[in-house]
């Protein structure tokens, strides 16, 4: 049985990446950041990142970061504070 991604989601500080790296030993299933695979991509941190382009660009890549992730399954993700500001990102973690 193929299961779905598990998504936390909540405000920025929160502590998803941390509950995330939990559940993702206690469920044995693989753990993903969206966070730290946006800074891996564009090469610098997201502070940088957002005060050098801003926040519109930042969403942009974090939608792209989401086309990926949704094509796979079993994960526990951990994303951005920000990530339902682009509906269709709801839509499709929902589905996924």
């Amino acid at each position: 049985m193929m299961q779905g991604n598990l998504y936390l989601i909540g405000m920025r500080g929160a502590g998803k990446t941390e509950v995330g790296r939990l559940l993702s030993k206690k469920l044995k299933r693989k753990f993903v950041d969206t966070d730290e695979i946006i800074k891996k991509n564009v090469g610098v941190s997201i502070t940088a990142f957002v005060d050098q382009y801003g926040w519109d660009a930042f969403r942009s890549e974090e939608k792209k970061v989401i086309d990926v992730i949704v094509q796979s399954s079993g994960l526990i993700v951990a994303t951005g504070g920000g990530v339902l500001m682009h509906f269709d990102n709801a839509r499709r973690l929902r589905e996924s």
